[in-house]
């Protein structure tokens, strides 16, 4: 995990550290007043595989990607930018794009670009293209494209914000492990981005069965607590058919059915192992996480952590020498 800052730069520095040490893919444009006047901020962390997350803050930023600068530093990723907040405009091959917060964008680095951005916030994941090529096909055409509001895009959007607000409180094996869902699921909606517009579905690689599971995980995660959430209902969240969901689950070696039991007993487990819940009878509990049958409840949660509710309360209470 790195971070940057322009805070301790004298302003007439700002731009020469900042496109020269820092974010060196972009040459700095606009007017010299508003280059002295540079402030900004990036949070750096890097996966597993080539995946890089940027969150990326400042007050103006007026920069470019030329087509010397491409062929020059030879630099060919792709990455999806996502607006948190400010606003923005991108001039790429395409044309102009002007953001609104909560756009996500496919820039392909290959390729020539000009942004402007004023009190902006964006966070951009960095994938290899050979990544991209194998999931999606030619990168190039999906350049300039803003992903779906709705679907696996609101959970990547989710997941992004959630992995740089914990990535201090979280040790380095850990932030692989969240930049790597991060990965999966942007793989898994550039290939059904891709698939659009195409004839025909290319086949699901594995990148796009991993990215589907994740943030199958994430909506059953928030929705575990009610009882009747249903396979349908997380696809239809997720954005895709039963059959993709089943799959990826399969491949995982795990069922829809037993990861929402998973993520309930856990649910309960927080529940019995916080103090402000403490007065809360235990059959309270195992409806406030989705289930119906307090027995069956009981005899899943011994199966899964070897001792009854009442023994995990009790030796959650108990003090740790």
């Amino acid at each position: 995990m790195s971070m940057f800052s322009t805070d301790a730069v004298p302003p007439r520095q700002r731009a020469d550290y900042w496109y020269g040490t820092v974010f060196r893919r972009l040459d700095a444009t606009g007017r010299l007043e508003e280059r002295r006047a540079l402030q900004a901020r990036l949070l750096r962390l890097s996966g597993d595989k080539g995946a890089e997350l940027l969150c990326l803050s400042g007050n103006s930023v007026q920069a470019e990607r030329s087509m010397q600068r491409c062929a020059r530093d030879g630099v060919n990723d792709i990455s999806i930018d996502f607006l948190v907040a400010g606003a923005g405009v991108t001039l790429g091959p395409t044309g102009a794009q002007r953001l609104q917060v909560g756009d996500m964008t496919v820039l392909d680095c290959a390729r020539p670009v000009a942004i402007e951005r004023a009190d902006f916030r964006i966070i951009s994941m960095f994938l290899p293209r050979d990544q991209v090529q194998a999931v999606a096909g030619d990168p190039t055409r999906l350049a300039g494209q803003l992903l779906p509001s709705q679907g696996l895009a609101t959970l990547l959007r989710h997941h992004l914000l959630a992995t740089l607000g914990q990535a201090g409180n979280m040790l380095p094996a850990q932030r692989a492990v969240a930049i790597g869902a991060a990965r999966d699921m942007a793989l898994a909606i550039l290939h059904m981005q891709a698939s659009r517009q195409q004839a025909s579905r290319q086949a699901a690689p594995e990148y796009v069965d991993s990215g589907t599971y994740h943030a199958a995980l994430a909506v059953i995660s928030r929705n575990c607590t009610n009882p009747g959430l249903s396979p349908l209902q997380i696809a239809a969240a997720i954005g895709c058919s039963r059959a993709t969901l089943y799959r990826a689950f399969g491949k995982q070696g795990e069922t829809v059915a037993a990861a929402i039991s998973r993520l309930r007993l856990a649910h309960a487990v927080r529940l019995l192992c916080t103090n402000g819940d403490s007065r809360l009878l235990i059959s309270s509990i195992s409806y406030q996480s989705g289930f119906t049958d307090h027995a069956c409840f009981t005899r899943m949660f011994k199966r899964q952590y070897g001792m009854t509710p009442g023994a995990m309360r009790r030796d959650c209470a108990s003090p740790r020498q």
